[in-house]
């Protein structure tokens, strides 16, 4: 699998861009002007847990405009390539990478502050135990998460396609299907309405998946283990496209634009 195939480039969804510049233009502002608030009570110059509070939370509210920026100019996603997997050639399809970047830098930032407040726990001259236990408790939760990402359990959301695989990767970790297990691939370009696209694999088997904890990766596991759902709003080609790709010579592919909302809320209530 080293062909790439000649699949449409998509413009970025309106509805998609709408939504994210709104909402984090909106947290940025909000953030801008609650750390102002919180500046202007003439805090204690040696209150630096509240100081440390202010501080992350203009550096988030500056990261989220900086972001809801970048989903303004942006004017196409990426498109498919050329890569190897495992030492085997294989097409790529990668998203965006600027809202995983996103997500990595408040976690980071998270983890820096957490880790602060450990440091002025060790460092208080009462209930120093406590407060190193209760410092301990988000210091450890976001070191965790950065372990998970480093163990390969919650990735840049990307497809990649071998001669014998279909492998899905996710905030969730990575799922493998064999080609030769495959049913049925299904594509909704905005199937509700809010500027998600979606490509359904179904599979005759199990996929093999390597998925984090729910709770560090922050998303709910699949409940079914023969469906993969892949989010391809951040990609560069339209869903439907891609599943007919994907899809095994005697399948058939969805391509009824006035049932796609329908069977798209289907799937939603059947994989999570």
């Amino acid at each position: 699998m080293s062909t790439v195939p000649g699949l449409t480039a998509k413009p970025v969804n309106p509805s998609w861009r709408r939504r994210e510049a709104g909402t984090f233009l909106a947290t940025g502002i909000a953030g801008l002007t609650g750390s102002s608030v919180l500046h202007s009570q003439d805090i204690p110059e040696d209150a630096l847990f509240f100081r440390s509070i202010v501080w992350y939370t203009v550096t988030a509210a500056v990261v989220c405009l900086t972001y809801a920026l970048a989903v303004v100019l942006v004017r196409r996603f990426p498109t498919a390539r050329r890569s190897r997997f495992e030492g085997q050639p294989a097409v790529l399809l990668p998203t965006w990478p600027v809202r995983w970047w996103f997500n990595s830098v408040l976690d980071l930032g998270l983890l820096v502050l957490s880790g602060f407040w450990v440091y002025l726990a060790w460092n208080a001259s009462l209930d120093r135990l406590f407060l190193i236990g209760l410092a301990l408790v988000p210091f450890t939760y976001f070191a965790a998460r950065w372990a998970t990402k480093a163990a390969g359990r919650c990735r840049r959301e990307a497809l990649w396609v071998t001669e014998t695989d279909i492998v899905h990767d996710s905030e969730r970790g990575r799922a493998r299907v064999a080609r030769a297990d495959v049913i049925r691939v299904q594509g909704w370009d905005d199937g509700d309405g809010a500027g998600n696209d979606v490509v359904a694999v179904l599979s005759s088997t199990a996929a093999c998946r390597s998925f984090g904890p729910p709770l560090l990766t922050m998303v709910r596991p699949p409940r079914s283990a023969t469906h993969t759902s892949v989010s391809t709003t951040l990609m560069g080609h339209p869903a439907p496209e891609i599943a007919a790709w994907l899809s095994p010579p005697e399948a058939s592919v969805e391509s009824d634009a006035e049932r796609a909302p329908r069977r798209w809320r289907l799937w939603r209530r059947r994989s999570g």
